[in-house]
């Protein structure tokens, strides 16, 4: 008996889930008549789609004027690449960073640095969106931080600017010193504002490029020993340059 419950219940989770992955929608024809179908494929000459009634039909993007899915979730662009639209979202990004000149480099020097980060949140409509994450970033020595969202989108088609803003607060991850002196970085305010474009797919990702600006504010206390201390504040400035995917 309860190797049979257990086999109901997972048939059951599996059905759950496999329904949670079915993209369902609604079919807009040219004729005028609309279906609610789900959508089985999607390729840029056509789509194949299944009826309520469990009926498997093939139309022509020719034939097709419109599709919503779950509530205009996502758009369709004639390449037969989508986008999401509203509901919640995750992003996954790499970061190079480049600071400017230091003057105990001498001139003609940069410093580059990397990172990469996670945000989640939710896409309230076609041109918002708010969440938050985490990130690692490499200035002369690694931060960690954590930190708010929010980005803004200019839809246009397959290619849709995009502008951004994260603020939060960075945490070094290690202490530097030598045999005379021992310094101690503590966390500060961190600030990305950036813009770029989101490029969508035929795999409801999109793929998202900018370039920003980012600001990571530490504290360092130098003990000289005996104690001798002293203490300034320190602004990382580096251009960012990220890419990742949206989805």
């Amino acid at each position: 008996m309860k190797k049979y419950i257990l086999f109901l219940l997972f048939v059951f989770v599996g059905n759950l889930i496999q329904a949670q992955d079915e993209t369902r929608a609604l079919i807009y024809l040219k004729d005028g008549s609309t279906l609610r179908a789900v959508i089985l494929e999607q390729k840029p000459e056509g789509i194949k789609v299944r009826l309520s009634g469990g009926a498997e039909v093939d139309f022509a993007m020719a034939e097709v004027a419109k599709i919503k899915e779950n509530g205009d979730r996502y758009a369709y662009f004639d390449d037969g690449s989508m986008s999401k639209q509203r509901g919640f979202y995750h992003e996954f990004g790499g970061q190079l960073t480049v600071s400017g000149l230091g003057e105990e480099l001498g001139a003609g020097n940069f410093v580059f640095g990397f990172g990469g980060q996670y945000a989640f949140g939710y896409r309230v409509n076609k041109y918002a969106a708010f969440g938050g994450g985490v990130g690692l970033r490499r200035y002369d020595t690694f931060f960690g931080d954590a930190f708010v969202q929010a980005r803004a989108f200019l839809p246009t088609g397959k290619v849709t600017p995009t502008f951004s803003a994260e603020a939060g607060y960075g945490i070094p991850l290690y202490f530097t010193g030598n045999n005379n002196q021992f310094e101690t970085q503590r966390g500060g305010w961190s600030l990305r504002p950036s813009a770029g474009l989101r490029i969508a797919t035929r795999r409801r990702a999109d793929i998202l490029l900018e370039a920003g600006y980012q600001f990571q504010h530490t504290t360092t206390e130098q003990d000289w020993g005996w104690g001798s201390t002293n203490n300034f504040e320190v602004w990382y400035q580096r251009l960012s340059f990220r890419c990742g995917w949206l989805f």
